[in-house]
């Protein structure tokens, strides 16, 4: 009998051990897993250029498909065009993105004048061997939002989006 009454103090920690575990592992277990917001480019503009550096600015469209508000602190990250990369750069602008809804974010970029000259020469050299007659490229951003609070999720998520865009429908919306 005494055997037993010293085993009784280990099993309730071992049980109080396994209730710990199971209830800390349902914590991070409740819903689905946080992902990562669908980036688009919302707009370009070009703020500054001079001999050594360009600085645009990007407007991007953040959609979020989680059921939870996304309170972004900031963002990083780096333009491509045509598969060249073009800019990169920071924003710590605090936006709210709420659940299963959109909000759009500035982010200032930074190039070097010679890499957006190369880039515009080479994307003239295409168009002009371009047959169709159509303006368009391709670009992708890429980097990573940070998150105000981070208790239960992760402190940052990547993104990785690619686009494709015509210039002719703008043109042609112009002249109309």
């Amino acid at each position: 009998m005494k055997i037993r009454m010293n085993k009784l103090p280990c099993i309730r920690i071992v049980w109080g051990i396994i209730l710990m575990v199971y209830l800390l592992s349902g914590c991070a277990g409740l819903g689905k897993p946080l992902r990562s917001p669908d980036i688009k480019l919302a707009g370009l503009s070009m703020e500054k250029a001079d001999l050594f550096e360009t600085v645009l600015q990007l407007t991007l469209r953040v959609i979020n498909s989680n059921d939870l508000d996304l309170e972004i602190k900031g963002i990083e990250c780096e333009l491509e065009i045509n598969d060249k990369s073009v800019a990169s750069g920071v924003s710590g602008t605090t936006v709210r993105i709420p659940a299963f809804g959109t909000n759009t974010v500035s982010v200032t970029v930074f190039s070097s004048a010679f890499s957006i000259a190369t880039t515009f020469i080479r994307f003239m050299q295409q168009e002009m061997e371009n047959e169709s007659g159509k303006i368009d490229f391709s670009y992708r951003l890429k980097g990573r939002l940070h998150l105000a609070s981070t208790t239960w999720l992760p402190s940052t998520l990547p993104f990785n989006t690619t686009g494709h865009l015509s210039l002719n429908d703008g043109i042609d919306r112009m002249l109309k």
